[in-house]
């Protein structure tokens, strides 16, 4: 019961928001996945470590994929940035380190944040 309810106000936050706002619930997604992951790599739980990986790399492939290319420049460069990502979450997966991961949050939490100040521009 409970977990219909959370994927029922997901759903609503999902149809409800506006693009930036759906940005930001991707970075959110990714941040806590990288959560897990860290906290997994230097346990017995490699399995779920992995698993949370693929979870942030679907995350950034989101974001990838939509990718505004009329946005010249700083969409390329934004590109380059989750190419690296990719590559760290790459690196992250095949050791099974934390140290990776670590950086990938680094990366997401700034770029959330960013995001963050544009969603504060918006008027309401």
């Amino acid at each position: 019961m409970m977990g219909s309810l959370q994927a029922q106000y997901l759903q609503t936050q999902v149809f409800t928001a506006s693009p930036v706002r759906l940005v930001l619930l991707v970075y959110q997604e990714a941040l806590r996945r990288a959560a897990v992951a860290s906290g997994l790599t230097d346990s017995e739980h490699r399995e779920g470590a992995h698993r949370a990986i693929l979870a942030v790399q679907e995350a950034v492939q989101v974001l990838q994929e939509n990718l505004d290319s009329s946005a010249g420049e700083v969409a390329a460069k934004m590109a380059a940035i989750y190419e690296y990502v990719q590559q760290k979450l790459v690196e992250a997966n095949m050791k099974k380190e934390a140290s990776p991961l670590a950086e990938v949050r680094n990366i997401l939490e700034e770029l959330r944040g960013a995001w963050q100040e544009i969603e504060g521009k918006i008027p309401a």
